[in-house]
């Protein structure tokens, strides 16, 4: 399932059932088109998992947060099998930012978004573990 998405959006599966999302850079069209095409794979297998993202660029284009929102908007069963998010942003204005609108959206699993990349890991791999999920250590990949 591991698949590159040009070099400023990436989505790495290694580590199953943690898989990874970098956002690095100005994202294209593309670039938003091939994510939401690895997004849809990794919705199509039954298998649960978690997920980290780690938005270290990014500038957003108004169609792409449209595109991304009417995407989302239509993922409803993605919950079931998504057991949590945990966001990475060490820009404090956007994580702050971020986290204001996650406190009045409604997110059906639990997420976390914080600056520190390793507590973003603990966090994760204990939800899943919580869920009866077992992640293979850093070392195991």
């Amino acid at each position: 399932m591991a698949q590159g998405i040009e070099r400023n959006c990436e989505v790495d599966d290694l580590r199953w059932p943690i898989v990874k999302i970098t956002f690095d850079g100005l994202q294209t069209g593309e670039d938003i088109e091939a994510f939401i095409y690895s997004m849809e794979r990794l919705g199509d297998s039954d298998e649960r998992f978690g997920i980290i993202t780690h938005i270290k660029r990014y500038r957003p284009e108004l169609k792409h947060v449209k595109r991304l929102g009417s995407w989302l908007m239509g993922i409803e069963d993605f919950g079931d099998i998504c057991v949590a998010i945990a966001l990475v942003i060490p820009h404090d204005r956007f994580r702050f930012m971020l986290s204001s609108f996650f406190s009045m959206a409604t997110i059906p699993r639990p997420y976390i978004v914080t600056g520190d990349p390793v507590e973003a890991e603990n966090w994760l791999v204990e939800q899943m573990a919580k869920a009866g999920i077992r992640v293979p250590p850093s070392d195991e990949i």
